[in-house]
């Protein structure tokens, strides 16, 4: 898909501009240098320096001497121009414009106040089990201990046949 650097709307708008441009001098007050140079800035900021559009309108030039050539290369100009203005016209889809969304802090605020007091909540169940757990393992490190010692305790005890 065709794809321009600026929007369609201001793209038509810098295009027209400079066809009005051309089409409002005459060539005792008209700078085609000036004119020239403005225009290859624009379609560049339009379209982007390695452009087709652009490669095109620098190979474009007037003549410094013959009046004739020169209003053809007008005409070329103006053809070019009003060219890339269909172009976009038939490449470039218009921007659908969207309603920004509005933020309810507050509802965003009670939801997260939620999660906290769950969060909370969550973790003051984990630490009961933890020590529970804790009691349990003391209970029967104590238990264990205990076996030890009266297993190994059996210095006076006597073993007899029976």
């Amino acid at each position: 898909m065709a794809r321009i650097l600026t929007s369609k709307q201001k793209a038509i708008e810098i295009i027209s501009n400079r066809i009005n441009d051309l089409s409002g001098f005459n060539y005792n007050n008209f700078n085609h240098v000036a004119w020239k140079a403005r225009t290859i800035s624009d379609l560049t900021e339009i379209f982007g320096a390695a452009s087709n559009q652009v490669f095109n309108a620098q190979n474009l030039n007037f003549y410094d001497v013959v009046v004739t050539e020169n209003t053809k290369v007008k005409e070329n100009f103006r053809q070019l121009l009003k060219g890339y203005i269909d172009f976009i016209n038939d490449h470039i889809p218009d921007v659908q414009r969207t309603e920004p969304v509005q933020t309810n802090w507050e509802a965003q605020y009670h939801e997260m106040h939620k999660l906290l007091i769950q969060s909370k909540k969550n973790f003051e169940d984990l630490n009961v089990i933890v020590l529970k757990r804790n009691e349990t393992i003391e209970e029967l490190s104590t238990e264990l201990q205990s076996v030890r010692e009266s297993v190994f305790n059996l210095e006076g005890l006597t073993i007899t046949n029976c």
